[in-house]
């Protein structure tokens, strides 16, 4: 037995895991598109983009809404693929 009891805090803990999970999915397809566009507009950080590279800025911004869009896709085909 334990002195704490937590059957109040059920229905908190939940929802803290499943906001948890969803930031977690989330992030496994976000966090390359998060740096780039850390990148792009961070002004004094390790790595930085000077506005004479505005060209590769948006062609690497361009890549990423693509890429982004074909994991979806991928998604979208591997749930309908287990139906």
């Amino acid at each position: 037995q334990t002195k704490y009891d937590f059957t109040m805090m059920r229905v908190f803990l939940c929802v803290a895991l499943l906001c948890l999970v969803i930031f977690g999915i989330l992030a496994i397809f976000l966090h390359d598109k998060c740096l780039d566009t850390q990148i792009l507009i961070g002004g004094h950080h390790k790595y930085s983009i000077s506005p004479k590279e505005y060209i590769f800025a948006v062609l690497n911004l361009y890549l990423d809404i693509i890429n982004l869009f074909v994991d979806i896709l991928r998604i979208i085909r591997f749930i309908h693929k287990l139906k």
